[in-house]
């Protein structure tokens, strides 16, 4: 809102996965070039960089210059950068400039009045502050006497790991039965399928625990990390006591039906478990708000071509990664279909889902027709619906 009030914007260069810095890791650069001088209207010359490579000087000067073949380089009305009551900047601009285009696909999707918000929660992962003994806090350890080595899990044990299955096994059953829980990482999620074979525990305790009186094992265990427990943030405000997970998050999220979701990835890839599966906070759960919501119908729309289209452009993202975090997974748009088109979508998520569970053989068809149905219910025209189809990402939104 600062910029919009007081600025014009003259230049957004967005490098996007070209590096700048040789030497640099996970470098994503802009610039933005702005103007006091509201007097006079000027569009704002918008550049986006097509390809993935290390510039040299002469390859910068001509992006900066908005001459390299390789950049996508539009025009966009001061008026039309900012979207919505958080004036979002939408570097190729909210409403688009013509017709059969990627911007106007999106024009149709932004026109839609139901949101995911409006149907489901989205919740980040659990947050324990320590989740094994690492650089950053093992000099805070007294490692001899207590028998701590790295890697040694905290709240999270893993399994494959000799020195965690041992601790693991030596809580009671009655500590397993309450505190253990299956545990996944973001890495394990992919287009309608997820890992439910867990190889790491979570011991999850909440504020709804307020002693551990009766859990010796489990008690004694986080007592050897006592000293890196209570340097938390949360623990040293007394919003949590020192055996507790820093954010917990609500229970019931993790244990029902829900879809997954990594927070960062290069496609849209959600998938669909029920029972319990907990998750750190780089991955997001999706849970219904009522009953009567349909978690499949929702997760075929969420893996969709359209909502690929819709999170690469009007989403978040890190160069090419999108980043999907709570608000923009919130913000996709949903059409609004007839019950017999919810139904059929559901329908055909669910055996995509079952397929790809038992690695039983190609769904590319019942993923076209889920399109296809979606294509119809934003109104697209035909030559729409093949721009839909080919997008890759990396390509001016028109």
């Amino acid at each position: 809102s600062d910029f919009k009030n007081r600025t014009y914007i003259r230049k957004l260069i967005n490098f996007n996965e070209v590096r700048v810095f040789e030497s640099a890791l996970g470098q994503h650069n802009m610039i933005t070039v702005l103007t006091k001088n509201k007097e006079s209207k000027m569009p704002c010359m918008s550049v986006m960089c097509m390809e993935s490579l290390t510039a040299n000087a002469e390859k910068i000067k001509r992006i900066l210059q908005g001459n390299d073949e390789k950049t996508s380089v539009v025009l966009v009305d001061q008026d039309n950068l900012y979207d919505g009551g958080d004036d979002y900047i939408r570097q190729n601009g909210v409403n688009s400039q013509s017709e059969n285009s990627i911007g106007s696909i999106l024009d149709k999707m932004s026109s839609s009045t139901l949101h995911i918000s409006d149907l489901c929660e989205v919740n980040q992962g659990v947050v324990s502050g320590c989740d094994y003994v690492s650089n950053r806090n093992v000099s805070d350890l007294d490692t001899a006497h207590n028998d701590i080595q790295m890697k040694d899990g905290i709240f999270v044990l893993d399994l494959t790991n000799a020195r965690d299955r041992e601790r693991y096994e030596s809580f009671s059953e009655k500590e397993r039965q309450k505190f253990c829980k299956p545990f996944f990482k973001n890495s394990e999620i992919a287009r309608y399928h997820c890992n439910v074979k867990n190889t790491k525990v979570l011991i999850y305790i909440g504020k709804e625990t307020e002693s551990l009186t009766g859990y010796p094992n489990i008690e004694e265990h986080l007592n050897r990390f006592l000293p890196v427990l209570q340097r938390r943030r949360e623990a040293q405000n007394g919003s949590i006591k020192a055996f507790q997970l820093q954010w917990a998050r609500t229970k019931s999220i993790f244990e029902g039906d829900k879809i997954v979701v990594p927070y960062r990835t290069r496609e849209n890839a959600f998938a669909f478990n029920t029972g319990d599966w907990f998750c750190r906070s780089d991955a997001y759960v999706i849970t219904p708000k009522k009953k009567t919501v349909n978690l499949f119908t929702i997760l075929g729309i969420l893996n969709s071509q359209l909502s690929f289209v819709w999170l690469y452009n009007r989403g978040k993202r890190k160069g090419e990664i999108l980043e999907l975090f709570q608000v923009p997974l919130s913000e996709i748009p949903l059409p609004l279909l007839d019950e017999e088109s919810q139904v059929r979508i559901a329908n055909l998520a669910q055996t995509i889902t079952e397929s790809k569970n038992n690695k039983s053989g190609d769904t590319s068809d019942l993923e076209t027709e889920i399109d296809n149905i979606l294509f119809n219910a934003f109104g697209l025209s035909e030559e729409e619906k093949n721009l839909a189809r080919s997008f890759t990402g990396g390509e001016s939104n028109g």
